[in-house]
């Protein structure tokens, strides 16, 4: 059976920070896919959609729109869903009251969205950023900051939603060092290798039946 993939996100799913050909981790995903198609009998079909500074809300707006553009009956199909940093960014000293609860809401009606494509969705968990003082938020640009405290929070609830909902749920928490940040956000060439080998091997553990698990 033909395997259909949809992946989308933010500017990390669009590839900001990987100054490589290979554009990015979702992209980096296509590639890999794309080696296993011979060009006449595609089995791989691999869609990303990012769009940078991207919040749930706004993928909310969209996702329908998406789904129903890439939907392709017949496929193993797979929705990949890469969002919710920028929902942590506040301004000032902190972030407003309401913005999990917005969040908390937006991921439950991604899934009910996703669940009318497919039954194969998996979340890819929230990216830490560059902070150097764990008492510090770190500054992204003025008035603009982010505080792994407060992703974590966030990607805790991802989680436990997740688990509610009958979705996957792909840890990164621990994946990428400072030194694998661009620019203490964004991932840089091998931050986006390695979220693109995790994600690989989550979705042939998954959903595919495991053929290599190296990438080279």
């Amino acid at each position: 059976m033909k395997n259909n993939i949809i992946i989308c996100g933010d500017s990390i799913v669009y590839g900001v920070g990987d100054n490589s050909e290979k554009g990015g981790w979702a992209n980096r995903l296509k590639g890999i896919f794309d080696k296993e198609n011979n060009g006449k009998n595609n089995k791989n079909y691999v869609h990303s959609i990012g769009f940078p500074s991207a919040k749930t809300t706004d993928i909310v707006a969209r996702f329908e729109n998406i789904c129903e553009a890439l939907h392709f009956e017949g496929t193993n199909e797979m929705i990949i869903l890469s969002i919710g940093v920028n929902d942590t960014q506040f301004n000032g000293e902190q972030i407003s009251d309401d913005a999990l609860k917005i969040f908390e809401e937006n991921i439950r009606t991604l899934i009910d969205i996703a669940k009318r494509y497919s039954k194969n969705i998996l979340f890819v968990g929230l990216t830490r950023v560059g902070q150097d003082d764990d008492e510090k938020p770190f500054k992204w640009k003025d008035g603009k900051f982010f505080d792994n405290r407060i992703i974590g929070n966030f990607d805790e609830r991802l989680k436990e939603i997740c688990n509610e909902n009958e979705c996957e749920y792909l840890s990164t928490a621990n994946l990428l060092s400072a030194g694998q940040l661009k620019d203490g956000l964004h991932p840089n060439e091998t931050g986006h290798f390695l979220l693109c080998n995790e994600v690989y091997k989550k979705i042939r553990e998954l959903y595919i039946q495991p053929e290599e698990n190296i990438i080279r």
